[in-house]
């Protein structure tokens, strides 16, 4: 059974200060480049490109973190939490 608390990182405190424009540039940079990949690609966006956008605005936030002072062994914590989290709801639809 896995414990349904966050990692134990000081990690909020990084968020502390955070511009709510900062912390939204992910999202837009994703939306952005997703918009941008339907006009070139069109239908075929889903068969890749996609999911290149999805893994450069996981890039960003990452960087965005790691600007911020939070360590990579920190992110790695928190994306592992995060996907267990999911994969359970994934699993109850199933």
């Amino acid at each position: 059974m896995t414990s349904d608390k966050a990692p134990t990182t000081d990690s909020t405190l990084h968020f502390a200060g955070m511009s709510l424009l900062l912390a939204l540039t992910p999202v837009a940079a994703m939306v952005g480049m997703l918009i941008a990949a339907l006009i070139v690609f069109g239908d075929d966006t889903t068969g890749g490109p996609a999911q290149l956008v999805l893994i450069l605005a996981g890039c960003i936030a990452a960087v965005i973190g790691m600007r911020r002072g939070v360590s990579w062994i920190e992110l790695e914590k928190s994306v592992a939490h995060t996907l267990s989290q999911a994969a359970m709801a994934m699993l109850i639809l199933l």
